[in-house]
C-alpha cells in the first residue's frame, strides 16, 4: 500500500484493543522489533471520514493481494524490524547502510509501527529519519485525533506511546507556540514520554537557533531565548 493509505492498516486510538506484542525499551541491544503502540490492524481504520466506495476499493486492493490480518501484522513487524536494524541501526560500512532512508519510508512507510520507529530513531539520534517518520504519521487517523486533543487541552493530558508522533510534531515548533499553557503541556508530556522522547530532542527544540522556515503567519515571533531556556531546565528538573 502507498504511504498515504496508512489508515487502512493503523486504526484510530478509540479502536485500539491489544498490543502488536512488544516494545522498544531504550536499549538498542534489547530491541525486538515489536511495537507497544497498542494498534491493531484493520481494514476499517479510516473511520467515518472515508467514503464507503473508497473503503471498498482499499479493501479489494488488500484482498487482491491475498493478505489476511495475521499476515499483515507479521508484515508490519518485519518491515519495522528491518527499518530499525538495517536502515537506521546499521553501522557505516555495513551492506545495508547504503539504503536510502527517506526512499524506504516513502515506499514502505504504510507498514511501519510508528512508536517503535520514532523511539528507535531518537535513541540513535537520527534527526532526518524522525522528520520523515513524522511526515508519514500525518496520514494516521490516530495522529490527527491526538493533534486535535492536544490543541483542545490546556491543562493536563496523559502520555501514552500512541501519542508520540503528535507530541513530537508540537515539540518541533514549541518556540513558535503563542500559548504558554500548551507549551507547558508539551513539556510535561515530554517528561512522561522518556525514553521514547530523548532529552536531546527537547534541548534542540528549545535551545537551537530560530528557524525562519518554521515561522507561520499566525506566529512570526518566536519565544525569547530566556523563555525557552527556562522551559528546558524545568523539563530537566522534573
Amino acid at each position: 500500500l502507498p504511504l498515504d493509505q496508512r489508515r487502512v492498516i493503523w486504526p484510530r486510538l478509540s479502536n485500539r484493543r491489544e498490543s502488536m506484542s512488544g516494545t522498544f525499551t531504550g536499549h538498542l541491544s534489547e530491541y525486538t522489533g515489536r511495537s507497544s503502540d497498542g494498534d491493531t490492524l484493520t481494514l476499517d481504520s479510516g473511520g467515518s471520514n472515508t467514503s464507503p466506495s473508497i473503503r471498498k476499493g482499499l479493501r479489494e486492493r488488500v484482498e487482491d493481494q491475498q493478505i489476511d490480518s495475521e499476515t499483515r501484522s507479521e508484515t508490519c513487524f518485519l518491515v519495522t524490524y528491518f527499518y530499525t536494524h538495517k536502515v537506521l541501526g546499521s553501522e557505516p560500512g555495513e551492506g545495508m547502510s547504503t539504503i536510502d532512508e527517506e526512499a524506504f519510508v516513502e515506499k514502505y512507510g504504510a507498514y511501519l509501527q510508528m512508536h517503535s520507529c520514532l523511539s528507535y530513531a531518537a535513541a540513535v539520534r537520527d534527526e532526518s529519519a524522525i522528520t520523515h517518520l513524522l511526515e508519514a504519521a500525518r496520514h494516521d487517523p490516530s495522529h490527527r485525533d491526538t493533534v486535535k486533543e492536544i490543541k483542545r487541552s490546556n491543562d493536563l493530558l496523559f502520555y501514552d506511546s500512541g501519542k508520540i508522533s503528535a507530541v513530537l510534531q508540537f515539540l518541533v515548533k514549541i518556540r513558535y507556540d503563542t500559548k504558554e499553557e500548551r507549551r507547558n503541556l508539551i513539556r510535561d508530556m515530554c517528561v512522561s514520554a522518556y525514553p521514547d522522547i530523548q532529552p536531546w530532542q527537547v534541548r534542540k527544540a528549545c535551545l537551537d537557533p530560530v528557524r525562519p522556515d518554521l515561522e507561520s503567519v499566525e506566529s512570526r515571533i518566536a519565544c525569547s531565548e530566556d523563555c525557552m531556556e527556562d522551559m528546558y531546565y524545568l523539563y530537566l528538573s522534573h
